[in-house]
């Protein structure tokens, strides 16, 4: 890599004034000072609390997440509350990147874009002018899509895509991977036994059915690509920005004017002093899910009856700030040995240098071996499951006796929801093959591989809160998983899907014995695979909600101009907006936001 510009010292920042101050350098707030630094004439400080590690080799590295999770150097690793409905021993942390870059520097690196529905019925709930088209038109600006090279390993996985639904000039590069597990291909074979078709293009809207994902990886260099290196290199070199980093921030300092409260400044620790910096046009809050509620909060934008027995003045009573939250769930305990002579490649191979040594040469491959394929599924209810119907039935009526009493806003997010899932056009459940696992193996010198089956639409609605007016205490996370159990219903339809495909030819045939569940676990009625899901569960990191974009009387936080209710200038800007979870991971929804407000900002026509 170049040399990197040197960052800003706490003297550029401490008492200055700058037209906007984004709090938090992660994927929105690296795309943010790109975009608004454009104009040499405007001023931008971001405050990140992590470090910068915009030259880390465990970040650049495509495999570096094996390092970087559950890693303090890099992750929050933010607890969850426990969680009644699941029977794990403990709640295993939200996992945060904790750096430049955020979750685009700790992330698995599948970019996939969510269904054309789910996006259209963003305006459905009431936000003018969110929709596919506008997502695709922003999505396309950020995206520089590399076209792959003929396939290297296994050529029935094939690199399918249009090149008319990805953008070629953006900032992000985008590349198929150019490895695979030699399992791939027989995955997606026996996928399609069981109903689901191979999508040929990954990116126009349709996502139902089986596909390669794109990764946020350079196949030229070898490297991850993140928010921090596509967008923030470009332009630390601008006179006009100023990159802040291990800057905690305590508050945003506001005053009340007439029409709204304003932000005049931002307090935050930085070496073990406290500091402030002006803000003479917005603060933009770019902190994620979790620390972007606290911040409100902190702040004194939120509920009272959280605030005021913190001692915490309400600035601006706001209710629903924190509410809303949204997880994916994911079981990933369905782990197979796979056969010792079918060439399968997993986590396995990272121990072996030899093994390694000789795939560098093989592949020219610049940096560490990427066990990342991204091969995905995203199925329906009624595809996964022969009880499709008669659940969905379930929750109609559920939903027809329960609505009225139901606050207006979750009520409608229920309705459109349960459209969704009745058109069959988004996806219930995702199937995931990995060639990492990360369960304890009775072999690790051998190949395991794992199928994850994830609840992608949960009807659970969990809640982000602080629980302490000290900036540094984590803040209350209770994700509620399976308050609702209609989603425990669907996740364990997901998971007996996924047993029936790790048994299905052509990839039953690599697989040498099921390790985990081991074939002594009973799973041989729903009840006993319910409660094996509801043991086995974990969060996977693509959480929203929690300042969500809705209208106010439907319990939003934030309007379409991504404005903070009752506020003059603080705005939000990452995926606490989303209002309702879609079905894919999360990255590609994230950049295209950022990405609309910058141009919503500096005033740009839709």
């Amino acid at each position: 890599m170049s040399p990197i510009p040197d960052l800003a010292t706490i003297s550029d920042i401490d008492g200055h004034a700058f037209d906007f101050v984004i709090i938090g350098g992660g994927t929105s707030g690296c795309v943010l000072a790109n975009r608004l630094s454009e104009d040499p004439h405007v001023s931008v400080a971001v405050l990140e609390a992590g470090r910068s590690r915009l030259d880390d080799p465990v970040v650049l590295s495509p495999v570096g997440y094996l390092k970087e999770f559950m890693n303090p150097e890099y992750d929050w690793l933010f607890p969850v509350a426990p969680q009644p409905n699941a029977s794990t021993a403990h709640m295993i942390p939200w996992n945060r990147g904790k750096m430049l870059g955020g979750c685009s520097s700790i992330n698995v690196m599948a970019y996939t874009k969510p269904a054309r529905e789910e996006l259209n019925a963003l305006e459905t709930l009431g936000n003018p002018g969110w929709n596919w088209s506008s997502y695709q038109k922003y999505a396309n600006k950020a995206e520089k899509f590399c076209t792959p090279a003929p396939a290297i390993m296994d050529e029935d996985f094939r690199n399918l895509y249009n090149p008319d639904s990805v953008g070629h000039d953006g900032n992000l590069t985008l590349s198929f991977v150019p490895t695979g597990s030699n399992a791939d291909s027989a995955f997606q074979k026996s996928l399609a036994k069981n109903g689901l078709n191979i999508r040929s293009d990954v990116l126009g809207g349709e996502i139902t059915g089986i596909a390669k994902a794109l990764s946020a990886f350079d196949s030229e260099t070898g490297y991850r690509v993140s928010a921090a290196t596509a967008y923030l290199l470009p332009a630390l070199d601008r006179a006009n920005l100023k990159i802040l980093t291990e800057a905690y921030v305590c508050r945003i300092v506001t005053e009340m004017e007439a029409g709204g409260v304003v932000a005049r400044a931002v307090e935050f620790e930085h070496g073990g002093k406290q500091y402030t910096v002006s803000a003479a046009r917005e603060v933009i809050v770019s902190a994620g899910t979790v620390k972007t509620p606290q911040i409100l909060e902190l702040s004194g934008i939120g509920d009272s009856n959280v605030l005021e027995p913190l001692g915490i003045k309400t600035v601006l009573d706001l209710p629903s700030v924190g509410t809303n939250v949204q997880e994916h769930v994911i079981v990933a305990s369905l782990n197979y040995r796979m056969q010792d002579d079918k060439n399968i490649i997993t986590n396995h191979v990272l121990a072996d240098k030899e093994h390694m040594a000789e795939v560098h040469k093989r592949l020219d491959l610049k940096t560490e071996y990427a066990l990342v394929t991204n091969n995905l599924a995203f199925v329906p209810l009624r595809v996964a499951s022969d009880s499709a119907e008669k659940l969905v039935a379930k929750k109609r009526a559920e939903l027809a006796q329960n609505g009225p009493s139901l606050a207006p806003g979750l009520r409608k997010q229920y309705e459109v929801q349960l459209q969704l899932m009745e058109s069959g056009c988004n996806a219930d459940i995702e199937i995931m093959s990995s060639a990492v696992v990360l369960t304890p193996m009775a072999e690790p010198s051998k190949p395991h591989m794992a199928l994850i089956a994830e609840l992608t639409h949960p009807w659970s609605r969990g809640t982000v809160h602080i629980a302490s007016a000290d900036p540094k205490a984590n803040p209350y996370i209770d994700p509620r998983y399976f308050a609702d159990a209609f989603d425990l219903d669907v996740l364990a339809e997901g998971f007996k899907f996924a047993l029936k495909v790790g048994e299905t030819e052509p990839f039953h045939g690599l697989t040498k014995t099921r390790v985990s569940p081991p074939p002594e676990v009973d799973l041989s009625t729903d009840d006993s695979i319910k409660e094996h899901v509801r043991a086995n569960i974990f969060g996977i990191w693509h959480a929203c909600g929690t300042a969500s974009m809705l209208p106010k009387e439907l319990a939003g936080v934030v309007d379409p101009q991504l404005m903070v209710y009752g506020t003059k200038n603080i705005r939000v800007v990452d995926l606490s907006v989303l209002p309702l979870q879609i079905s894919v991971h999360t990255q590609a929804f994230v950049y295209a936001l950022a990405e609309r407000a910058a141009d919503i900002i500096k005033g740009v026509p839709m």
